[in-house]
């Protein structure tokens, strides 16, 4: 039996014999990354050392000229780019000799299914650009459900396959919104899910809330696995059942920094950062790259084992900053008001495809709110949120919605009073008619934040 310990020494040391080639790479190779790290860069050896060299946004890797930015000038091998769902959308470039590196890595060795002819589908987004090709012991096949001139054709080709007996189980793997929007349109067909020979889900990209995380469970009929991913660098996080966290993949450093000072966070919320390592990153490194994410370190009883433990709590462009008198500053987070909001099917989806080929599959999308904070004395928070109807008709449904909103705050952030102090705060609820907020819900962060929206 391998002690846990041992099994967590392994990750690190794994990591550890990386980070110094990655480091050195970068510097050595790409003119931007030279002046960046500065000499600091080859005096990196382990994961603590990370601590000596600056962090990098999107923003300023936007800004370089690729001649400055790239490790080669060769032409890119693949080209990938971010959906711009809070930002621009960002190229992301990979060389041939990483791609290749990947494939030969996981060539042989990843065998998620066994001997069980199960197949995997990719529900692949057009809009992401080329995906790495990571061989699979398995019969593998990509469809975009989401393109109106083949996704109906893809649709049937997926029933005929799941219903088929002779075909082996599916496990599917794409985008939450793409593997809701392909379930709203399956259901939308009258079709019963549970019956098809899909053996599970694996949701990447968006925070999966709980509600859709048992709405997809119950509907297929199977277990619905979240990981957390992005375009950029390689690799990310799973969602643990066990101990309801994500763990980090062994390839790709993770660090928790305060989201103003960059300083290390050993408990409590902070912003995500990664390092994606070499030879897995090639041609475009991403060195201690602020992913923007709100994150929380948890202690859980898979810590010892996998190390860092971590709960998704929204997007920090999202949140709502309160700094009161002594410089002491709180987030509120998205993701708890996102769960509650999204139980009340009259407000407003944002999401664009939740209108997709001419068909209107209302609530598939995410519910369209801000939050927004006055930096007076009290505070003021303001909730805002886009109903579907006109919300001076529903006066009683706007003061039911107000008033789970207010409980909720009052159950998931029972420290505001106490760490407020004198400065205290007031929550106000408003409510907007269709199309006021538009699709998506920009943040709330003061000016003199350190970053910007990722």
């Amino acid at each position: 039996m391998i002690r846990t310990s041992t099994v967590r020494h392994r990750r690190e040391a794994f990591r550890n014999e990386l980070i110094g080639p990655t480091l050195a790479h970068a510097a050595t190779q790409s003119r931007f990354y030279q002046e960046h790290l500065g000499p600091a860069a080859f005096k990196v050896k382990t994961e603590s050392d990370l601590l000596s060299i600056p962090t990098v946004t999107k923003r300023i890797l936007r800004s370089q000229p690729l001649d400055r930015l790239l490790t080669s000038a060769e032409t890119p091998h693949v080209v990938q780019h971010t959906s711009g769902t809070t930002d621009v959308p960002f190229r992301v470039f990979r060389g041939r000799a990483e791609v290749e590196f990947i494939r030969q890595f996981f060539d042989g060795q990843f065998d998620p299914f066994g001997a069980n002819g199960v197949r995997l589908l990719s529900l692949q987004p057009s809009y992401h650009g080329e995906g790495i090709p990571i061989p699979v012991a398995t019969r593998y096949s990509s469809v975009n459900v989401m393109d109106e001139a083949s996704g109906e054709q893809d649709i049937d080709q997926l029933l005929r396959e799941s219903s088929s007996a002779v075909s082996g189980p599916v496990v599917i793997t794409g985008l939450f919104h793409h593997v809701r929007y392909l379930t709203a349109k399956l259901l939308q067909r009258g079709c019963d899910l549970a019956r098809l020979r899909v053996a599970g889900l694996f949701v990447t990209g968006q925070h999966v809330s709980a509600r859709w995380k048992r709405i997809l469970e119950e509907t297929w009929g199977v277990r619905v696995v979240p990981r957390f991913s992005m375009t950029e660098g390689f690799g990310g996080a799973i969602y643990c059942e066990f101990c309801r966290s994500y763990h980090f993949d062994h390839f790709v450093v993770p660090e928790i920094l305060a989201p103003f000072s960059d300083e290390p966070v050993v408990s409590g919320i902070g912003i995500l950062h990664l390092t994606s390592l070499y030879p897995f990153v090639q041609l475009m490194p991403f060195i201690r790259y602020r992913t923007n994410d709100i994150v929380e370190i948890l202690s859980t009883p898979c810590s010892e084992r996998f190390g860092l433990s971590v709960r998704l709590l929204g997007r920090w462009d999202h949140a709502a900053i309160l700094e009161n008198r002594r410089g002491h500053y709180r987030v509120i987070t998205p993701s708890p008001i996102f769960e509650l909001l999204e139980n009340f099917p009259v407000i407003n989806t944002g999401d664009p495809y939740g209108n997709i080929n001419g068909t209107v599959l209302v609530g598939v999308g995410n519910p369209c709110f801000r939050l927004e904070v006055e930096q007076s004395r009290p505070f003021r928070l303001l909730i805002k949120i886009e109903l579907r109807v006109l919300p001076w008709l529903f006066s009683e449904v706007c003061d039911q919605i107000r008033a789970v909103v207010l409980e909720g705050l009052a159950r998931e952030l029972p420290w505001l009073p106490s760490e407020l102090g004198e400065d205290s705060l007031q929550v106000e609820v408003r409510f907007f008619p269709p199309g006021s907020l538009g699709a998506f819900e920009p943040g709330a962060i003061p000016e003199h934040s350190s970053d910007e929206a990722g």
